[in-house]
């Protein structure tokens, strides 16, 4: 099978000059996320072409092209107000389409792109078909593991990568039982004491709480557990987070906002964000979820879940699941989501290579 291999410009809007060939890498981005993932990692290619078009993310874009028809693509992307040292790479080639060195020649050309850009450390976080069974390759957090002889596995050993953490990919099947979620989080309140009020909010972030926000959000970067990757800082500040407010006005997906303030200091310590999809059988995700080290040990966490799921079924009723992804060594945050009821559904691997 002969290809080709080209950098695709990105569009900047739907209907842009580009768009019918984005669209057909989403087509198969979809098809080899659904390999490990299923259909909790198919997107749209209107819900994707938000981050792709972020300033404060800039990619590049590569495809593969069989008889005029993408059929994979690859992607650098970088903050420029994180390190200076680190890109994230993806691959993801349509499964009909695997196994004829598509993958080698995409990957080539990124490594090539990122010297380039002069940025040695590359990262990536790669979905595992799992049935569990031997051999593995243990995480060097000694939490989770990822099997040895699976396609991508073996093709990142290959190219000199190694396994810096393992994530699990966590769902809860909705709706839960609304009484028994009064109750819980009567009881998760009783625990953290009267030192903490919750917020909520759908959309647009509250003036009084930007500030507050940015800061959580950049301390994900740096508090979230990181395994032997090498952590690239992520700064936000409320001007970046009001930009990308700005741009979720057409987006279709909802952003769900719970967040906790210490009351004596009147800040926000903790919080958690949910992405709903304007389509109801689709899955919700929740994305980044963070109690500041300071204030950890009195049930916020549990809170926050819980108070995400009373805003899910007051605002985003009749979706299927939510979807979350956790790092396996962040043992307080899958005991909390075990508790809450999420089961695992998918292991994935954080990868890096040190060019």
């Amino acid at each position: 099978m002969s290809f080709i291999i080209r950098e695709q410009p990105i569009p900047t809007a739907p209907g842009a000059p580009g768009w019918d060939a984005f669209v057909q890498t989403v087509e198969a981005r979809n098809a080899a996320q659904a390999e490990a993932y299923g259909a909790a990692a198919s997107y749209t290619p209107e819900e994707l072409i938000l981050n792709w078009t972020d300033p404060n993310e800039p990619k590049r874009l590569l495809v593969a092209e069989v008889d005029g028809r993408v059929v994979a693509r690859a992607y650098l992307e970088w903050h420029p107000n994180g390190s200076d040292d680190v890109a994230y790479h993806g691959i993801e080639v349509h499964p009909d389409h695997q196994g004829v060195g598509i993958g080698r020649a995409l990957a080539d050309r990124l490594e090539a792109i990122a010297r380039e850009l002069g940025r040695p450390i590359a990262t990536a976080y790669v979905g595992h078909p799992d049935d569990g069974a031997p051999p593995r390759l243990v995480s060097p957090t000694g939490a989770g593991s990822v099997p040895a002889l699976e396609r991508a596995a073996r093709f990142l050993v290959a190219r000199g990568w190694e396994l810096g953490q393992v994530e699990r990919g966590s769902r809860l099947e909705l709706p839960v039982d609304p009484a028994d979620l009064v109750t819980r989080i009567a009881m998760a309140t009783e625990r953290s004491g009267t030192d903490y009020r919750v917020h909520r909010w759908v959309g647009r972030t509250p003036e009084r709480w930007i500030a507050d926000l940015a800061e959580l959000m950049t301390r994900m970067g740096t508090d979230a557990p990181s395994g032997e990757l090498e952590v690239d800082d992520d700064t936000w500040t409320p001007e970046r987070l009001r930009e990308r407010e700005d741009a979720e006005a057409d987006w279709p997906r909802t952003a769900l906002h719970v967040a906790v303030e210490h009351i004596a200091s009147g800040r926000l310590v903790g919080f958690t964000d949910l992405e709903v999809p304007d389509d109801p059988t689709r899955p919700i995700d929740q994305g980044d979820t963070i109690v500041v080290r300071e204030h950890r040990g009195h049930a916020l966490g549990m809170r926050l879940k819980l108070e995400g799921l009373a805003l899910v079924a007051e605002a985003a009723p009749g979706h299927p699941c939510i979807v979350t992804f956790n790092a396996e060594e962040n043992r307080h945050m899958l005991d909390t989501n075990e508790a809450v009821g999420f089961r695992p559904f998918v292991v994935e691997g954080g990868w890096q290579k040190r060019g």
